[in-house]
């Protein structure tokens, strides 16, 4: 069972429910791969004191572009409805170390500069798209720029100052 002090990271959404036996519906937080497996320890949030939140992953299928898991805590529609939508978290420690995880809150804000120290600009919001986020990027005395963001185009996030980033050939004019 997971140690409730170690440090927990969100992988997932859930979404809805889905049928009566309790699988739901999640699609994996943006910008990561599913990191869930069978027999992975999850905690499922928002905690609701009918059931326990900790779990196993019981089952995991591709659905469309999500997932539907079943969950051993979550065994019925009813207890599905309580965690929809939610907060999908395993411990940090089985996240792969060449995998970092940003949040939306840790990016807004963040100065950005090309390869060229040429555009400078600040990332104003993050728009979630089906494929990849796109960051909305205010440029002084320009208009916005929408980066798609990619391996490509997002070259070094460092955990403090400017990222580092790489315009492709005509999202500017």
């Amino acid at each position: 069972m997971l140690d409730i002090h170690e440090r927990l990271k969100e992988v997932a959404q859930t979404i809805k429910p889905h049928g009566i036996n309790g699988e739901v519906l999640v699609q994996a937080t943006s910008g990561l791969p599913l990191l869930l497996s069978e027999g992975m320890e999850v905690c499922v949030l928002p905690p609701q004191l009918d059931f326990s939140r900790y779990g196993t992953v019981e089952s995991v299928r591709a659905f469309s572009d999500k997932y539907l898991l079943r969950f051993s805590n979550i065994t019925s529609l009813a207890s599905a409805e309580l965690v929809c939508p939610g907060k999908v978290m395993i411990a940090a420690s089985l996240i792969p170390d060449d995998l970092k995880l940003y949040h939306h809150s840790d990016l807004v804000g963040r100065q950005v500069y090309d390869e060229n120290l040429e555009l400078s600009g600040v990332i104003e919001e993050i728009l979630l798209g089906p494929a990849n986020d796109v960051w909305q990027i205010s440029r002084e005395g320009e208009e916005k720029l929408l980066l798609p963001v990619l391996d490509e185009t997002v070259l070094e996030i460092p955990d403090e100052g400017p990222i580092l980033i790489h315009v492709l050939d005509g999202l500017i004019d």
